[in-house]
């Protein structure tokens, strides 16, 4: 199952709520009127069948929606967000192939998208597209870092978004590293991938403890790195939270006991006991460790980027994040520049 479904009922609403000037950076002076882009498409045909992208229907209908609007107007300047319902929809529905083909078409026109991108990274790693799925995963981790939220994401929910978000960004770059450290013949570079994997994946892991997927997969890196006693507690984490993960933990699991105990000293089930308590206190260190670098950061750090002026200037923040201008601070990207 695709691990960012749950995230379309949240963020599909945000494309047809964008203010206009997210997609169009002039400065205005003056304090400027709630609207959306879809008060910039004149024709109320176009307008209509825009706004119709965003309702919240089956996966089949979505698509299907989206399919009709780049028909009907090829020429509009709201194809990146069609495009990119259309991608959901797809993806939604298990056609990943043309699915990745419309989310290219959007990303190609609205590149700096890390609400596309990450389910993209998800898809792409789950289709073996590796390097594809680690690169998209990367630039879409350093766009949630870089850039506010959408205007449109309330300011109190975009923090559990973006969590979420960056977790299924992280696991998708850890899957895509170890599926290409398992296909890779010299060893130094194996070791190397998996190294890679186990710090991504450890990532995802401390933003979303209790997603079985993430532990199990981080057993799989661990027990392909020889770390067959750290293995076991991922896999008994995966195998007490149940679902479909959990045969195969319990399976490997098996395979673990009878290398680390073959006299059998102690009982499967006292030994699935306690690498599920290993596990807890690793994952409790490694909290308490991030909190301590966190508490222990300088406290100038605390003065750096857009939300120190928040407390002071909240008026102008809010005006500025929800203007073009918010986006500008951007890496160059050749493929951006008209021209190049």
């Amino acid at each position: 199952m695709l691990r960012w479904l749950w995230l379309i009922a949240i963020l599909l609403c945000w494309l047809a709520r964008l203010p206009a000037q997210d997609i169009d950076s002039v400065p205005l002076t003056q304090k400027r009127s709630s609207t959306s882009i879809a008060d910039e498409i004149s024709d109320p045909e176009e307008r209509s069948a825009f706004l119709e992208l965003f309702n919240q229907v089956p996966a089949a209908d979505m698509r299907s929606r989206a399919e009709s609007f780049l028909a009907r107007f090829p020429r509009s300047a709201f194809l990146a967000q069609a495009y990119e319902v259309a991608a959901r929809g797809c993806f939604a529905l298990g056609d990943y192939e043309q699915g990745l083909a419309y989310a290219q078409q959007s990303l190609s026109l609205l590149p700096e998208n890390p609400l596309l991108m990450v389910p993209v990274a998800d898809v792409e790693a789950r289709q073996n597209l590796n390097s594809a799925a680690v690169a998209h995963a990367e630039d879409a981790l350093e766009d949630l870092d870089r850039f506010a939220g959408p205007a449109s994401v309330r300011e109190e929910d975009w923090p559990s978004v973006k969590q979420s978000l960056k977790s299924t960004a992280m696991f998708a770059k850890g899957r895509a590293l170890l599926q290409e450290a398992l296909a890779q013949l010299d060893d130094e570079k194996r070791k190397q991938l998996l190294k890679q994997s186990e710090a991504s994946l450890s990532a995802a892991q401390q933003s979303n403890h209790h997603d079985p997927e993430v532990a199990y997969m981080l057993g799989l890196v661990q027990f392909s790195s020889g770390k067959a006693l750290e293995a076991s507690g991922n896999f008994a984490a995966a195998y007490r939270t149940g679902g479909e993960f959990a045969p195969k933990a319990l399976e490997d699991l098996r395979v673990i006991y009878r290398l680390l105990n073959p006299s059998s000293t102690i009982s499967f089930g006292t030994f699935v006991q306690e690498s599920e308590n290993r596990w807890t206190a690793a994952l409790q260190n490694s909290n308490n460790a991030t909190k301590s670098k966190v508490e222990a950061a300088p406290a100038a750090m605390a003065y750096f980027g857009s939300e120190s002026c928040r407390g002071c200037h909240a008026e102008i923040y809010q005006r500025w994040r929800e203007s073009g201008m918010s986006k500008m601070f951007r890496p160059y990207a050749p493929q951006n520049i008209v021209g190049s």
